[in-house]
């Protein structure tokens, strides 16, 4: 889309970057997300939490989690601000890798960047910590955040 739209006069602009970004996310197209996000830079588009959101959401749906946690380094170098989805999506990303150890630091490092914490991260760090090679650790781990949840920080549900 980037390549073409100075062809066929399309104003390149963040909104449509991610827009794009977010189809190829829902298409499981993870390559062209990820040359969307370097195209937008090379053209001196900034990318935003957006755009690097949607292309590590798109990694993750590809299970291919080292590259949906790079791109959080990335974001610091485009002063992209990380919000609860971005956090959410590496917890997810160290859940497929069994890095359940991780992705309690991720969860932490929610409270630590004065992103408020939902439900989703909770649950997806729970499901992080579902990993059957070391169910015997993790149980404890998992009953504790459902806990934590419940004392107020986090209302459970259906999910968690």
């Amino acid at each position: 889309l980037l390549r073409w739209s100075s062809v066929i006069c399309l104003k390149q602009d963040i909104i449509g970057c991610n827009a794009t970004i977010s189809a190829c996310e829902k298409a499981c197209f993870w390559g062209r997300a990820l040359r969307l996000v370097d195209g937008g830079c090379s053209v001196g588009l900034r990318m935003d939490t957006v755009s690097y959101s949607a292309c590590s959401s798109a990694c993750q749906g590809s299970r291919l989690w080292k590259q949906a946690l790079t791109l959080f380094a990335a974001m610091g170098q485009q002063r992209a601000r990380a919000n609860v989805v971005t956090f959410s999506v590496c917890i997810g990303a160290c859940g497929l890798g069994h890095l359940w150890g991780a992705a309690l630091w991720w969860l932490v490092a929610i409270a630590t960047a004065g992103v408020e914490l939902d439900v989703v991260a909770c649950a997806t760090t729970l499901t992080a910590c579902e990993n059957k090679e070391v169910a015997d650790a993790c149980w404890w781990i998992s009953l504790s955040l459902l806990l934590w949840m419940r004392t107020g920080f986090v209302e459970p549900n259906i999910i968690a």
